[in-house]
């Protein structure tokens, strides 16, 4: 007899932009999705995608966020879920993930939220609203998934107790796709394209610092 798959509500980010462009989170959960994991998981997909950058009207937005919620609960509630898993950027997405963890707690689900936002102790300082919202949503999680001990440290300081709760788990990426391609010599450059916002919390810069520590000739 085959054993049942653990049947997990999976709230991220599956599509694409209007531009047809893909996102960080998006390539993380669809990676995810395609990963030996499914094998094991039986997932119901509730797709958080933003429709485009610059973000589209509030109200748009908030409608879209009421519909994810209204299916998240019919999900939690007609089916046989096991636990659902959050993917979380910064400000309102860190909210609407909060609600969607209290929620299945009071359901009896396991909560596992992941945040993916280089922001969140920014934003945090700037606003006593959004610092509240995280440090309510951080109690309703049975394990917060951080990007770093960094992070581990930081969301571990917003709750008392628990602190086994946090746990690191890098960013991941399907390595197949790159092994292939064929090796360099020691002088050769190195082309990298980074398309993305150049902003600190994107990493650009990190990754500057380690490709000159690597020992990599400057670019001109």
């Amino acid at each position: 007899m085959s054993r049942r798959k653990c049947s997990v509500v999976f709230v991220g980010g599956f599509g694409t932009g209007a531009d047809g462009t893909i996102g960080g989170q998006v390539y993380a959960c669809r990676t995810l999705l395609e990963s030996p994991i499914s094998e094991h998981v039986a997932w119901h997909l509730v797709d958080t995608t933003m429709e485009s950058l610059p973000p589209p009207p509030l109200r748009r937005r908030m409608r879209r966020a009421i519909g994810r919620f209204q299916r998240f609960l019919l999900l939690i509630t007609r089916r046989q879920v096991d636990a659902v898993l959050l993917f979380s950027s910064t400000g309102g997405s860190f909210a609407e993930k909060g609600l969607m963890a209290a929620a299945a707690r009071l359901r009896g689900k396991r909560v596992v939220l992941s945040p993916h936002s280089g922001k969140d102790h920014e934003t945090m300082a700037r606003s006593r609203f959004h610092s509240a919202v995280v440090r309510l949503a951080l109690r309703f999680c049975d394990v917060v998934m951080c990007q770093s001990r960094g992070w581990q440290d930081f969301y571990s300081s917003l709750t008392p107790g628990a602190p086994t709760r946090y746990v690191v788990v890098k960013n991941w990426i399907e390595p197949r796709q790159y092994r292939d391609l064929p090796l360099r010599g020691p002088q050769q450059r190195v082309n990298v394209l980074f398309l993305a916002w150049i902003e600190r919390h994107k990493g650009i810069f990190d990754l500057i610092e380690a490709a000159v520590r690597s020992g990599l000739p400057p670019a001109s």
